[in-house]
């Protein structure tokens, strides 16, 4: 139900509005003006994870793309950020394609509930458990200046 959606937003805003190290965006239809999803920056004060969430009438149209862009180029174009984090689950095939599409370096994994994985428990909860695992991957911004860096940013 997108009401109880956006009510669970809405009560995400307001405790992350006292955090220094992370900030929440509503995504509305430029049309209608229907709130349609969230994007954030969290960790400001070290490397910044980005997330963002959509409802899943709006997904696979390209609104998730446009919006992770945006906030990217403006955040290398007029900050000192360099790099950010992008994490996404395990089983979410359309995260993972837009985290590659963004330009995404695979740099690892976190593994989440190891303690359900190693008690003995069935193995449909475990491989349950196992979808709750994050991929991580990271966007680097382009520095000529750094030899180590192998990819540019896409810009607009």
């Amino acid at each position: 139900d997108d009401s109880e959606f956006a009510a669970l937003f809405k009560e995400k805003c307001r405790n992350e509005l006292e955090s220094d190290t992370a900030i929440t965006l509503a995504i509305h239809l430029s049309t209608s003006k229907e709130y349609i999803g969230y994007f954030e920056i969290k960790h400001m004060d070290s490397t910044p994870e980005i997330g963002i969430d959509i409802v899943e009438t709006e997904q696979r149209n390209g609104i998730g793309y446009e919006v992770c862009l945006g906030v990217i180029n403006y955040l290398f174009n007029n900050t000192e950020i360099k790099a950010l984090r992008y994490n996404c689950f395990r089983n979410n095939s359309a995260s993972i394609a837009l985290a590659k599409k963004l330009g995404a370096v695979y740099i690892g994994e976190k593994v989440l509930l190891e303690h359900i994985k190693s008690t003995d428990v069935s193995e449909a909860l475990k491989s349950e458990a196992a979808s709750f695992d994050l991929l991580m991957y990271e966007i680097i911004k382009h520095d000529k200046n750094c030899p180590t860096n192998k990819r540019e940013y896409p810009m607009n």
